[in-house]
């Protein structure tokens, strides 16, 4: 059986339905205005997108390396390779970073920028050298904040000292006037104000010998005498008692006995010799507590 040739019927409908519109009088009359008006369209939108309104082109941009921790020379170049300037804004000084070492930089590491923007550094100076000031019977936190302002680490050895308030500085080390780099370490000896001592039982002792033990001790003694024939010369009683805690530097009364009534002369307190000063450590390199509103 032979193939059909002939069209679909559905495409012979459309074909009449176009040519009806085309013979159709308002199309006649309104087709070239609709071409002539589209073509108008067509020519503004180019003329405002091209002419009024042109396309920005795009604008290179550079990722600026971050070059904080490089010795300068090294900075530089990885700078100038990313296709940027560099420029060394200003030297600090730094207690723990070595000289010539790039501290911070602007624009900040990652950041886009045009090529040949400059790089603005900030380059440690290293450790310069300080004055130790004179902080002596200065609170210790009142000392610790202006060391630490200065760029000194501080630590603390604690010394018992009875003419000292507690938590006063009695000596600085390295001496007041002293110049050190920024970093180095000072030592301040923090009074722990008068030791606590307990008073030791001397009853029955010679005088002398009970001097001398409280003495040991840091302790001052104040005589009494007593008549007491059969034990004259020896301490019969003493204020306070065997076991109290007393601070060092405080007298302790010795009663003592003396063969007649006659003429008792009175002692003057003795007092012990100078203590010598124990230095206990104390917590080595923190500052001690500072309560909220400092610093």
């Amino acid at each position: 059986m032979p193939l059909s040739t002939s069209s679909p019927p559905w495409r012979e409908r459309m074909a009449a339905a176009v040519r009806r519109l085309a013979e159709h009088p308002t199309t006649r009359r309104w087709g070239p205005w609709l071409g002539w008006t589209a073509g108008a369209f067509v020519v503004g939108y180019l003329f405002a997108a091209l002419v009024l309104f042109p396309p920005r082109p795009r604008r290179e941009v550079v990722t600026t390396p971050d070059l904080r921790g490089l010795p300068e020379a090294v900075a530089r170049r990885r700078a100038l390779a990313a296709g940027l300037e560099y420029v060394r804004e200003r030297l600090l000084p730094h207690p723990s970073v070595r000289a010539g070492v790039v501290l911070a930089h602007t624009p900040q590491p990652g950041e886009e920028v045009p090529p040949g923007t400059p790089v603005r550094s900030l380059v440690s100076a290293g450790p310069q050298p300080e004055t130790i000031p004179d902080v002596r019977r200065l609170p210790q936190v009142r000392a610790w904040s202006l060391l630490d302002r200065l760029g000194f680490r501080v630590r603390f050895v604690g010394a018992h000292d009875p003419l000292t308030p507690f938590g006063r500085v009695l000596d600085v080390r390295p001496t007041p006037g002293t110049r050190l780099p920024m970093g180095r370490t000072v030592e301040l000896v923090v009074s722990l104000g008068p030791r606590v001592v307990a008073v030791p039982n001397v009853v029955g002792l010679p005088l002398d010998s009970a001097r001398a033990r409280l003495g040991d001790l840091g302790l001052a003694t104040v005589v009494e005498r007593v008549v007491d024939p059969a034990r004259a010369g020896l301490v019969v009683g003493q204020r306070p008692p065997p076991g109290a805690s007393v601070s060092e530097g405080r007298g302790v009364t010795l009663v003592v006995g003396t063969a007649a009534s006659a003429s008792i002369p009175a002692d003057s307190p003795a007092l012990p010799p100078t203590a010598p000063t124990d230095t206990t450590p104390a917590t080595p390199t923190h500052p001690p507590t500072i309560p909220p509103s400092h610093r």
